[in-house]
């Protein structure tokens, strides 16, 4: 590797880019396409509560852990605009009986650069990882706008119950250049 010293004799080195070019929503669900999405924030937790032992006089007490069940909220906002109608966003997901259809799933796969080759002409590995909330349904939805642009806003809230987490490596292929499908 090159030697990329700076002034004060810190040292970086490039290591790797890549394009914001492609979606990252995997779900078929109806109501996700096409409905201008800009940001989504994912929180999944579980509730641990520490007891004590009263214990006996003159010794060590004990503490415990004790677990809760694990839920996760979701959080999406979006521009009401030219996109898709968000009425079969609503319907979807706001529909507590549709949950059992409702996982919604994240690509959370970098559209990665050309990386030089490795030793030995092994390609580089590019991490590759997925996460699928489940049973999602709709709490809550919230409207704004401003005066200065009238970008109609749209954030919503849900609950699922699971989050699950793949991951692999995938082989690198170049990314397509901006223009081309």
């Amino acid at each position: 590797m090159a030697n990329n010293a700076d002034i004060f004799g810190t040292t970086i080195n490039f290591g790797g880019a890549f394009r914001a070019q492609k979606g990252i929503i995997l779900t078929d669900v109806p109501g996700l396409d096409g409905i201008l999405m800009q940001n989504i924030n994912v929180t999944y937790n579980r509730p641990v509560q520490r007891i004590y032992e009263l214990g006996m006089a003159d010794k060590d007490i004990n503490f415990y852990y004790i677990e809760g069940r694990p839920q996760g909220t979701m959080t999406a906002a979006h521009v009401i605009g030219p996109g898709k109608d968000m009425i079969q966003y609503y319907e979807q997901f706001g529909n507590v009986c549709n949950a059992d259809k409702n996982t919604i799933a994240l690509s959370l796969t970098p559209n990665m650069c050309p990386l030089p080759q490795r030793e030995g002409n092994q390609p580089p590995k590019i991490p590759s990882m997925t996460i699928y909330a489940t049973n999602c349904v709709l709490m809550a939805v919230g409207i704004s706008t401003t005066a200065d642009n009238l970008i109609i806003n749209e954030n919503s809230q849900l609950m699922f119950n699971t989050l699950r987490i793949t991951h692999e490596a995938l082989q690198q292929a170049p990314p397509p250049r901006p223009g081309n499908a």
